[in-house]
């Protein structure tokens, strides 16, 4: 917590007395395995039927962290925050019953394959992507359909068989620059952790106003999982979110996630509007100019195109906050590229070890839910400090800010007791039981525990 403390602090965002006690506190610190082991993310994490692994880092304190000084800002509203970070991590799996698989994300569709220089994340995550197989590939990869597929999320071996030999001839950069080109979310995991230290670039590009009495008015024109779940983190806060969709293209978790979708949007209005017709823009404006917050995951030009920005959303009143979620920043040569949780994830090095094999995805798309917590952690802290702020939470910054550091020098080890596994740091007694495997967890529990 300190981290985004001083953070904020360099950025002009002040932050109340108790959020400074609890960055300043004291004390031992929890072995970072076992707080992993202990949240269930642990079980999300390795290849099946083997030792379950771990990040580099003390992801669940720093994410714990991330939460306690959003649920202290938002004492300021009145609102009494507390969150689950285990949950927040795991019950995306639990509800499609999935597991670990190693190189292979828990979803299915993206892998880490060897390049030949290291190692890349390729995610096949849309229909779209399969069709560019052939462009990415010059045709030694042919071109595949959903609709050829066996299941959810099953893609033909022959497809990642192809699609591995054409990697590992091939520089990881060459790779992800020419899939980037076509629009195919690929990543290549770095070999020390990346820059910046924080999760989100925060600019002052309007007016503050007085601290706010009340919490503020949300658009959300965000989709999939992080920019919906900041959004969701908002209204937690006691903020009225309204969910803004185009009925040419609606939120793609509607039909691909539908319990995420109806947890993260089950007290907000939603909004669905024809960006096409000049009558529901004029209504879309609207709603925006009696908005006090914008929370939007797309790329930086595509709000343009219906005369949205942030300089114009936040010089048009004081005290306003915009929220841009995107996979490498609004900003610099990838500010274009897409990104979603497993790739994204890798490329913030937020990843798996499993010795001499292939890196390991670390639990369930985790860039997803680690930057939704993040940006609603900038978010409120803006709105309540005056705002006037873009907050720019990058997916890549919010993975390397949750495992940078922190890791633990000690000896650790993780064992075999019957059905489950045990996570062990030096002597017995510091044993932590992993936690139950998450399919075990039923998707009709509240994604947040309050």
């Amino acid at each position: 917590m300190g981290r985004l403390v001083a953070g904020l602090g360099r950025r002009g965002i002040a932050v109340a007395p108790d959020v400074s006690d609890l960055a300043n506190a004291t004390g031992p610190a929890p072995c970072p395995v076992l707080r992993w082991a202990a949240s269930g993310a642990m079980s999300l994490t390795g290849w099946p039927g083997e030792a379950p692994q771990w990040p580099t880092g003390d992801v669940i304190g720093r994410l714990d962290g991330t939460a306690r000084l959003l649920g202290v800002v938002a004492r300021g509203f009145g609102a009494d925050l507390a969150l689950d970070i285990g949950a927040l991590l795991t019950q995306r799996a639990a509800a499609r019953g999935a597991a670990r698989s190693g190189a292979v994300s828990v979803g299915g569709r993206c892998q880490l394959v060897r390049s030949g220089d290291g190692w890349v994340a390729v995610n096949l995550a849309r229909p779209s992507d399969l069709e560019l197989l052939p462009a990415l590939t010059g045709g030694t990869v042919p071109a595949c359909s959903d609709a050829d597929l066996p299941g959810d999320k099953d893609l033909p071996g022959e497809v990642w068989d192809g699609l591995k030999e054409f990697v590992r001839r091939r520089p990881g950069d060459q790779v992800v620059a020419g899939a980037q080109l076509l629009g195919l979310p690929a990543a290549r995991l770095p070999a020390s952790a990346p820059g910046p230290r924080l999760p989100w670039a925060i600019q002052q590009l309007g007016e503050r106003a007085p601290t706010p009495t009340r919490p503020p008015v949300v658009v959300d024109f965000s989709a999939m999982w992080a920019g919906p779940l900041c959004a969701h983190l908002l209204g937690r806060c006691g903020a009225h979110v309204i969910k803004v969709e185009d009925v040419g293209r609606p939120d793609g978790a509607r039909r691909g996630d539908p319990w995420l979708f109806t947890e993260l949007h089950r007290h907000h209005d939603q909004v669905l509007l024809d960006f096409r017709s000049p009558t529901d823009r004029r209504a879309l404006r609207r709603i925006v100019d009696c908005a006090d917050m914008v929370v939007e995951s797309s790329r930086p030009r595509a709000l343009a195109t219906l005369g949205f920005s942030p300089q114009e959303f936040l010089g048009a009143r004081a005290g306003r906050t915009w929220v841009s979620i995107t996979g490498y920043g609004r900003d610099g040569p990838r500010s274009n590229w897409v990104a979603f949780g497993d790739d994204a994830a890798v490329a913030g090095r937020l990843v798996g070890s499993s010795g001499a094999r292939s890196p390991v995805f670390c639990a369930d798309a985790i860039a997803d839910p680690v930057s939704g917590l993040c940006a609603a952690t900038g978010a409120v802290a803006s709105f309540a400090a005056g705002g006037g702020h873009l907050v720019d939470c990058s997916m890549q910054a919010s993975s390397a800010f949750a495992n940078r550091d922190g890791s633990c020098a000690g000896e650790h080890r993780v064992e075999r007791h019957g059905s489950t596994w045990s996570a062990y740091h030096g002597e017995a007694s510091q044993r932590v039981e992993s936690a139950a495997d998450p399919r075990g967890r039923l998707p009709d529990e509240p994604l947040i525990p309050v």
